[in-house]
């Protein structure tokens, strides 16, 4: 899902996202209904990876880290 610039920009991050960042981040609006428990792992794991490439594509590259590391 996830293109070779995505993963490119990925790569220019220096320091990753602290777990403090990514559980804070987890605990958002904008993650809670992506990180259902219920749902079927494929189709978590599919929607983690959309919502990482909607990130990177909207310069948000620190939040699609954040979303990858969950």
């Amino acid at each position: 899902m996830l293109t070779g610039n995505n993963l490119g920009l990925l790569a220019l991050v220096k320091t990753l996202p602290s777990h403090e960042e990514v559980e804070a981040f987890s605990k958002t609006d904008e993650m809670k209904e992506i990180l259902d428990a219920n749902m079927d792992t494929y189709i978590r794991t599919t929607r983690i990876h959309l919502k990482a490439k909607q990130l990177l594509e909207n310069g948000r590259v620190m939040d699609a880290w954040k979303v990858l590391l969950m």
